[in-house]
């Protein structure tokens, strides 16, 4: 069975409401805090498609070409998914004195004044839940926006982004560990979600039936230059951190050295780096919808194991259980609603034929 079938029905669902009720057991009767971790690995991974797809669109809305129409079967409905995101981040609410330790203890953040301006909980939780209120008033315009006011809007969405993101990824991420910081780790999360988006409309494509050998070698041309900005930005903030002999940042590296987290980021860099920048070298593999769905599984695979490798080893090795059970929890909503409901109902107007116009 393919996976887009897998994808469909009910069966999501059904998943979905099985993997939170194991999590909720979990985080009441043993672990909260590996039980919220799951969560949010599970949160960031499919939240990262869509928002992956609402880059994708507003880089389209600014350059056009024909790249973007072959692959909106695929980005306008995991855009148009973004609102169920409000609902799905209500339990890192509940869950953040399990999972933040400046919570209950804000001397656990290098400076105190961070702590008193921007890391508290009343703070966190107003910028989460305006950002994806913002990601999801904009979604929809750039889907239905034509010509000049789209383009603008593209621009607009793009910059919004980027200071979305970079808190999101402070208050979600970063301050897990609040002694580490990085100024490329935004830029590298953001790269990671564009793959994800590509990567997610690759396993869709064997669906769409087109078999367009000329739209298959752009999309796997896409997925090799994402793939190298994952693998960049990835090598170069270890590179800052080890060699530039920074102790806040070395000891965020150092507890990954502790088994499984070597083994699990070289997985993750296999199959999200290695893989989408060999694989389309085959020609046969470039040109070929099917080809591109089984590395687009893959690359998805390697992007979760790259997100559990940034938030879990804090929590320890069970947290790779709790993530695959967060992953299946929310993606079964997200899937159920994505493929569902919103893929058989949305696809983006007809474009004006100067924005058919191929670029590149």
């Amino acid at each position: 069975m393919r996976a887009p079938a897998l994808l469909s029905g009910w069966h999501p669902v059904l998943a979905s409401l099985v993997a939170a009720l194991l999590l909720l057991g979990w985080g009441l009767l043993l672990s909260p805090g590996l039980a919220a971790v799951g969560w949010l690995a599970g949160l960031l991974f499919w939240l990262g498609i869509s928002l992956g797809a609402f880059v994708l669109l507003a880089v389209h809305a600014l350059t056009g070409g024909h790249w973007g129409a072959a692959l909106d079967g695929a980005l306008v409905p995991a855009v148009a998914a973004l609102p169920l995101f409000l609902l799905l981040a209500l339990p890192l609410a509940f869950a953040m004195p399990a999972l933040f330790p400046w919570v209950a203890d804000p001397s656990r953040v290098l400076h105190a004044d961070v702590a008193a301006l921007y890391l508290n909980p009343p703070g966190a939780l107003l910028r989460g839940g305006v950002s994806l209120l913002l990601w999801s008033a904009l979604a929809p315009l750039l889907v239905l926006l034509r010509g000049a006011a789209r383009t603008a809007l593209g621009a607009v969405a793009l910059l919004l982004h980027v200071v979305l993101l970079t808190m999101l990824s402070v208050d979600w991420l970063l301050s897990i560990d609040p002694r580490y910081h990085s100024t490329a780790f935004a830029l590298g999360l953001l790269v990671m979600q564009m793959l994800a988006g590509l990567a997610w409309a690759a396993v869709l494509r064997p669906e769409a039936g087109g078999g367009e050998p000329g739209r298959a070698g752009d999309l796997a041309g896409m997925l090799v230059a994402a793939a190298l900005g994952t693998l960049y930005l990835t090598y170069v903030q270890y590179l800052t951190a080890w060699y530039g002999n920074l102790p806040d940042k070395a000891a965020w590296f150092l507890l990954r050295r502790e088994a499984p987290w070597p083994w699990v980021l070289a997985a993750a860099l296999l199959l999200s780096g290695l893989l989408p920048l060999c694989g389309p070298m085959l020609r046969s593999w470039r040109r070929s919808p099917g080809a591109l769905a089984r590395i687009g599984l893959g690359v998805l695979a390697g992007l979760w194991l790259h997100l559990l490798w940034l938030a879990g080893p804090g929590f320890g090795a069970w947290s790779l259980l709790s993530g695959a059970l967060g992953l299946v929890a929310v993606g079964g909503a997200w899937t159920g609603l994505v493929r569902g409901v919103l893929a058989p109902r949305l696809r983006r107007p007809a474009a004006p034929a100067r924005e058919g116009l191929r670029h590149g």
